[in-house]
């Protein structure tokens, strides 16, 4: 079925977004708890046998006596604390009293009000009914009394006892210290906050710079080790396995915190749920015309600004009601303001921690002079969730017309779930209620993912890089590092794994090959025999990906036995001599004998040392984009011989006296073409020597015009005459439509070879992006999809999102594949009861054998009346019948 025909769901609004639940900030100064106060009942003598001064009871401190509170500038007295009297007057509760099991103030008759305070901010007001109590902060009832000040969230208010101290949702104690977790497994960036790094990571250490303090804990609390920032050794700390490493950046606040624990030491790691956050910002109100460089918050007007201005950042967008409306991460300007609203504004540093902490929902409040707040309360919850509530119901509606890889019968149960928890919120344990809501929300939204069970699902892994020096250093050292991805691959369902044999143009591997030098970080450590033994053992396919042009940079030095020197002469060269492209590489000609002999010695090489491998991969399958495009400028690759030389020999003509507006200059396009192709054949041919049923597959540019024009790759030929198995184009789109658009022109080329569409998790798509960009390849009947790279699948987290995508396991053997088309045929059932779908039961698995026509003349003659069922239904068995196994699988 034509993808054009099917529209995009909104099944995915975030799986975070329902979680409604964000970190909370800390109180690191002013925080002192409440110490016990002397009692003169209790203090005796000092004289006489120790037995004299034993008590007959327990010691027990008395309570701490809170007798004011402050709000706006003036104190009042309380009338009571932890009880109602039912008075004119003050009272005040917190869960010291009442505890975790009670989270609710007390139900008293009459009239009242109840000012619900965190982190020294009113967060919420509660007419004639019980405020839910603060997990650490308090509440104010008031009984015929008054404020001079209206109660008004975003107020300060404050106890004259102490400032309570107020505890973020995930944290590790250190002593009595509290580091805040703001983030889990992703890179760590440039934001006072902790970074937690655990099994869920994609390989063995935090691989991040010196510029940062980091501390590794054993799953039993214990303090392995501590790496301060700033030394040879800072960073890159080995995450111990069941346990984790929490790291923050140098000159953060909770940098001293870590470094005062001790090796040996037992520290808490505490993960909770809160229903009140508050979050407090700086911001400038200066003139958004002169930019967005300020380092602290741009707040924008609605009734001065229509728009947010240009620049790229974080963008919150604010209701007239106070309410968030929108949080665009990676927004580049240009959002419409909501009228009577306004919007905050967060470029550089401020930009993640304001996309990370602030939700649709929250309350934005201004609280004291360039400061601003983003509060959560049960109330604004209740609202947000009212708002989730009615937009599930929509969109459980809408996927039933889309017949997605979804449980429809769980997803209407989960619903009905979800309404009926939140109903129970209305009464007692509102809070508990509240949160079990969004848990159910979260499963309800993670059940509406299209799971597809079959096709390719791959991960490209870069190995090794180069500095911003130019000096190569290694992602993979030892088979701990591996193993973990690996793992972590396992975890995603992964079907494949495309490693590089070569990294930063050293050989990963010990190879016989004259001119490719061992890394010098490999020592005796093989990668592909690691990930080979490791992939066997996770049933994950493995495949090599040689970089074909052999592709280095020019501003690392190599040693004179390395290729790029050892046969310099056969380096690629532009008509001006120059052999340093445009992004600052070197390239081998692809035309010379010795440089293509290099590579398929490195092909045969691999397929003989590691049966493992399933199958080679060829990238850079081409010739560099040119450094200049212009008319009377243009200047491009390939006058190296014996190309050139052929070319010359054949046309009478030097190559490099030719202008692109020159009679001849189709003419050496299509010779740079050939040469490209007729290497391509050259490789498949000698791998399948070695290996005749090795899946071949090769990368190609996603865009027509510059694949043909600019770097001569043929992907359609490659197809046609069988020298491909795969062709996986470089797509890397940030939008679903910009990866569709590239998508569409590689219809004819699957009609030949599998294609499995490359998709960049580094280009920061949203969620619901790259959800629909996963289930792409499955509208298009397209083969699969394969992520750049494993590693931005995790550091850019996108864990989740794969989590929901692949949650269900490839199908891998015949009866798996008849058993989940019998699961679908139930699906269908059951969203059309009064179809004649039962009489397909007994032969549903062979007709996903035939070909559409036929299956669509069954469909027909089996009387089912619903065209678009009968189309959505042949479809899915067509679908099944070509992709229902991971490549490099056979059935059985």
């Amino acid at each position: 079925m034509s993808f054009l025909r099917r529209s995009f769901r909104i099944v995915f609004p975030c799986l975070l977004a329902c979680a409604l639940i964000l970190p909370l900030p800390f109180l690191l100064s002013g925080c002192t708890e409440p110490g016990p106060q002397d009692s003169a009942d209790n203090t005796g003598s000092g004289l006489g046998s120790p037995e004299d001064s034993v008590p007959d009871e327990p010691f027990e401190p008395e309570e701490p006596i809170v007798s004011t509170f402050h709000y706006s500038g003036t104190e009042y007295d309380l009338t009571a604390v932890q009880e109602d009297t039912g008075e004119e007057g003050f009272f005040y509760f917190d869960r010291t009293v009442c505890g975790d099991t009670a989270p609710d103030a007390p139900d008293e008759s009459g009239d009242f009000t109840d000012l619900a305070v965190c982190n020294g901010i009113l967060c919420a007001v509660f007419e004639n009914e019980p405020a839910i109590l603060p997990e650490t902060g308090f509440v104010i009832r008031i009984r015929n009394a008054e404020l001079k000040r209206a109660p008004e969230p975003g107020i300060g208010m404050r106890t004259s006892l102490y400032t309570e101290s107020y505890l973020p949702e995930e944290y590790v104690m250190i002593g009595s210290k509290p580091v805040e977790i703001r983030y889990r497994n992703i890179v760590r960036i440039d934001d006072n906050a902790g970074f937690l790094f655990d099994d869920g990571w994609y390989t063995s250490t935090t691989f991040s710079n010196i510029w940062g303090t980091e501390m590794a804990v054993d799953k039993d609390g214990t303090v392995l080790e501590i790496r301060p920032s700033g030394n040879e050794n800072s960073g890159n700390t080995p995450i111990p396995e069941s346990g984790y490493v929490l790291a923050v950046g140098a000159g953060s606040t909770y940098e001293s915190i870590i470094l005062s624990a001790s090796i040996g030491e037992k520290v808490e790691h505490i993960s909770e749920r809160h229903l009140y956050t508050v979050r407090k910002f700086t911001f400038s109100q200066y003139n958004p015309e002169a930019g967005r460089t300020s380092p602290d918050l741009l707040y924008l007007s609605g009734a001065d600004y229509e728009q947010t201005p240009a620049g790229s950042g974080t963008e919150i967008l604010i209701g007239k009601d106070g309410i968030v409306k929108n949080v665009i991460a990676n927004a580049e300007g240009g959002n419409a303001i909501p009228e009577g609203g306004y919007a905050v504004c967060a470029s550089g540093r401020e930009a993640a921690p304001l996309a990370a902490v602030v939700n649709v929902g929250d309350l934005c409040v201004q609280t004291a002079a360039k400061m601003i707040a983003f509060l959560k309360t049960p109330q604004t919850m209740e609202k947000l969730l009212i708002k989730r509530i009615q937009q599930a119901k929509d969109d459980v509606y809408k996927v039933k017309f889309d017949y997605d890889f979804i449980d429809y019968k769980k997803a209407d149960a989960l619903y009905a779930s979800v309404q009926e928890e939140f109903e129970k919120a209305k009464g007692k344990d509102r809070a508990a209620k509240l949160l079990r809501t969004c848990d159910l929300l979260d499963e309800l939204y993670a059940e509406l993912v299209p799971g597809i069970p079959f096709g390719e699902r791959a991960a490209w892994v870069t190995v090794g890089e180069t500095d911003a020096e130019g000096n190569p250093y290694l992602h993979y050292k030892d088979d701990e590092a591996v193993k973990r991805s690996v793992s972590y691959a396992k975890s995603l369902n992964l079907t494949t794994l495309i490693i590089d044999p070569l990294a930063s143009g050293y050989a990963v591997y010990p190879s016989s090959v004259q001119g490719f030098l061992p890394h010098p970080e490999l020592g005796s450590f093989d990668v592909v025999k690691a990930f080979a033994q490791a992939c066997e053992e996770a049933d994950i396919d493995l495949v090599v990906m040689p970089c074909a042009l052999l592709s280095v940079s020019a501003s690392t030095v190599y040693p004179k036995g390395h290729y790029v020197n050892l046969y310099e002469s056969k380096r690629l060269k532009t008509q001006k001599g120059r052999t340093v492209d445009g992004y600052g590489a070197i390239a081998m000609d692809p035309s010379d004998p010795v440089i293509r002999k290099m590579i398929t010695d490195m092909v045969t090489e691999l397929l003989v040392n590691y049966p493992e491998i399933d199958g080679v991969q060829m990238d850079y399958i081409r010739y560099p984009l040119p450094v200049y495009y212009q008319l009377e400028n243009y200047e491009d690759f390939g006058y190296s011989s014996p190309a050139s030389e052929a070319f010359e020999k054949q046309y009478k003509v030097n190559p490099a006296t030719l202008k692109i507006n020159s009679p001849k200059w189709a003419d050496w396009c299509s010779f740079r073409s050939a040469v490209i192709t007729s290497f391509a054949k050259e490789i498949s041919d000698a791998a399948r020597a070695v290996k005749p049923d090795v899946r071949m597959s090769y990368t190609c540019f996603s865009d027509a015009n510059d694949r043909q024009n600019y770097v001569y790759q043929q992907p359609e030929v490659w197809a046609k005459e069988g020298i491909a198995d795969a062709i996986y184009p470089m797509i890397y789109q940030r939008t679903t439509e910009g990866q569709y658009a590239y998508a569409l022109g590689f219809a004819e080329i699957s009609q030949y070879a599998d294609v499995v569409l490359g998709i960049g998790a580094y280009v920061r798509a949203t969620e619901q992006s790259m959800i629909e960009q996963l289930d792409m390849p499955r509208f298009m009947e397209y083969a699969g999809a394969s992520v750049f790279t494993l590693r931005y699948i995790c550091v850019c987290g996108y864990t989740d999102v794969f989590n929901a995508a692949w949650r269900n396991p490839v199908i891998r053997t015949d009866a798996e594949r008849d058993a989940f088309i019998a699961n679908r045929l139930d699906a269908f059932i059951y969203l059309h009861p009064d179809e004649p779908l039962e009489s397909l039961r007994s032969r549903v698995a062979e007709l996903a054998k035939l070909p559409i026509e036929e299956i669509q003349t069954e469909l027909v003659a089996t009387g089912i009346q619903n065209a678009n069922l009968r189309q959505e239904l042949g479809f899915e068995l067509q679908y099944l019948g070509k992709y229902a196994y991971p490549l490099g699988h056979s059935s059985g």
